[in-house]
């Protein structure tokens, strides 16, 4: 089963859905991880198995009663800025969709920087408004989501706003592995006006393999331009004497 993972690890749209399982942290390390708007804990509970020492802040109260009774997590409800946390305590921060949600990208930004060690890990992945599937389907695009989404980054945006924050961005770049749901998704909000119940998963064959042909495209062509549905950005933090 291992040689397996590292064969399809090595396969493009397959090491996307790879590292994103991980939010592309590095699989030998191991440390204190803070996942930021942590949902019900699902990815919490898949990295403490790995090995790190996990946490995590959600601020919707179902969630954040899933995630402590069905996993076992130590998740604080409540915003990042409204939890008391100490300063310099975690490797790796993740924000996996959760920074177009915010009044003040910036900030969430410096909040995350603060709770950071120095030299540790900011991953954030958040839909890219410049993207294939925007340009594709304009307003009839799934991850506009208004008024839920409140900011939409451009990756040059995204990148800009980590340097305000005072963060070092590593990499920055975009992946397709959404582009599938977001094709099936956009497509039936462009016909009805509405999606009901979230992304669908039961779809008519013929949308399910457009959905796979848009995928195939858009990594095809986002291998060499930032197009694909989500940004990734990973940035660091230093320390300040440096």
């Amino acid at each position: 089963m291992k040689m397996l993972g590292l064969f399809l690890a090595r396969v493009g749209p397959l090491r996307e859905m790879v590292g994103g399982s991980v939010m592309w942290l590095n699989g030998a390390y191991r440390g204190e991880l803070l996942d930021v708007g942590c949902g019900s804990g699902q990815f919490l509970a898949n990295m403490r198995a790995r090995g790190w020492n996990v946490l995590g802040v959600e601020p919707d109260g179902e969630a954040v009663r899933v995630a402590r009774e069905h996993f076992g997590l130590t998740v604080s409800q409540g915003t990042l800025e409204e939890v008391d946390l100490r300063e310099g305590t975690f490797d790796a921060v993740t924000l996996n969709h959760v920074i177009e949600h915010v009044l003040d990208p910036v900030g969430i930004l410096r909040s995350c920087r603060r709770v950071l060690k120095p030299g540790g890990l900011l991953v954030v992945v958040t839909p890219n408004p410049a993207g294939l599937g925007a340009r594709f389907f304009g307003e009839g695009w799934l991850h506009w989501d208004p008024p839920r989404h409140l900011f939409l980054l451009s990756p040059q945006n995204l990148g800009e706003a980590a340097q305000r924050a005072g963060l070092q961005v590593v990499r920055l770049w975009t992946v397709s592995r959404a582009a599938r749901d977001t094709w099936q998704a956009s497509r039936i909000l462009r016909r009805h006006g509405v999606l009901r119940g979230g992304i669908p998963r039961n779809v008519p064959m013929r949308l399910r393999l457009e959905g796979w042909l848009f995928w195939a495209v858009e990594y095809a062509l986002c291998t060499s331009r930032p197009c694909g549905e989500e940004i990734v950005m990973i940035a660091t933090k230093r320390d300040a004497a440096e």
